[in-house]
């Protein structure tokens, strides 16, 4: 057997760790082609968050990518990207076993886990393991390209809240007007400023749309992030995000289905874990899987079938949504 060295990766090995993603993770992989969004994604302050592993020929064995939501030795992070060759026993959790113990942080998750591969390694480690579910609304159109609905069900829902939900292009302008409920420390992940700017402002490929939810001051107390998807001549407003005091969710269906009609969607979709089932319930929301409709998650290619998504953390108080990690990308 080889011996491995561990350690974190440097700029100068992105292009062996692109080629190891294009010959062991998925020929023509985004991430092993697309040199920009890899750059986005794993270079944070001008540090590769990335663990590798090498044998006696500094040949890469193994890679382990994380993504940090902020800075500092109480940051969460996410890892994102896992793979080891066959062959190299258990390199691909010594990996993991060196970032939990050498990168400093707070709360650790992982969005979009394989049960079948990695659940027993996860629980061994401490971490506790969710599912995110798919949350929706059809939208009262006449045909429905990209759903299949079987079941044209569109729930009615409690007296929203007065709060506007204001649509933010810049983000120094939804910094200046934030209160102190947008970036709060204490909530797990704890999302940071710098992350949200870099995120859902500065993605490279993907545009989203950010809408701040304000009070009557025109304060923004919280945030939602949207993501149009057209597929087969049509759309779906998908939430990809939210941010700041969470209670907000439960009270703003109405603006957001103003929004989807707006743009002309047949329906809206959220991936989250973490919310209150009873209140998602009461605000009008249905669960994919529930009845014997169909909401897509895959668009490239894209695929008419319902799918999990299957999370791990360190701490059971977390909320996600389908926006953290890597599980809201190009592939």
């Amino acid at each position: 057997m080889s011996d491995y060295t561990v350690r974190f990766a440097e700029r100068n090995d992105i292009p062996a760790i692109m080629n190891f993603i294009d010959e062991n993770w998925k020929k023509g992989h985004i991430l092993a082609t697309n040199k920009e969004l890899f750059e986005w994604q794993y270079i944070n302050n001008d540090r590769l968050n990335m663990v590798i592993g090498e044998d006696d020929q500094h040949i890469l064995q193994a890679i382990l990518g994380y993504v940090p939501y902020a800075d500092g030795e109480d940051k969460d992070f996410c890892l994102a990207l896992w793979k080891a060759k066959e062959g190299t026993a258990f390199l691909g959790v010594k990996l993991l076993r060196f970032l939990l113990q050498e990168e400093p942080h707070r709360k650790v998750f992982c969005n979009g886990i394989n049960l079948r591969t990695t659940e027993m390694i996860y629980r061994r480690l401490g971490f506790s393991i969710g599912k995110l579910k798919q949350w929706y609304r059809l939208c009262d159109v006449s045909e429905y390209r990209i759903a299949v609905v079987n079941n044209k069900m569109i729930p009615n829902y409690r007296t929203d809240s007065t709060k506007n939900l204001v649509s933010y292009k810049d983000f120094s302008e939804l910094e200046k007007n934030k209160t102190e409920k947008l970036f709060v420390t204490y909530t797990v992940p704890y999302k940071s400023e710098a992350y949200i700017f870099k995120r859902y402002f500065e993605h490279p490929i993907y545009e989203y749309e950010v809408y701040g939810v304000e009070n009557e001051l025109g304060k923004v107390e919280a945030a939602i992030v949207f993501r149009v998807q057209e597929c087969n001549d049509s759309k779906a407003l998908r939430i990809i995000d939210f941010f700041g005091d969470y209670s907000l969710i439960y009270h703003l269906t109405s603006q957001i289905d103003a929004i989807a009609c707006e743009i002309g969607a047949e329906y809206i979709d959220m991936y989250a874990m973490g919310l209150e089932d009873k209140q998602m319930i009461a605000s009008g929301w249905l669960v994919v899987g529930e009845d014997a409709n169909i909401i897509p998650n895959y668009f490239s290619p894209y695929s008419q079938c319902n799918v999990e998504i299957n999370a791990c953390t360190t701490d059971e108080s977390i909320i996600l949504f389908k926006g953290d990690g890597d599980q809201d990308r190009p592939s």
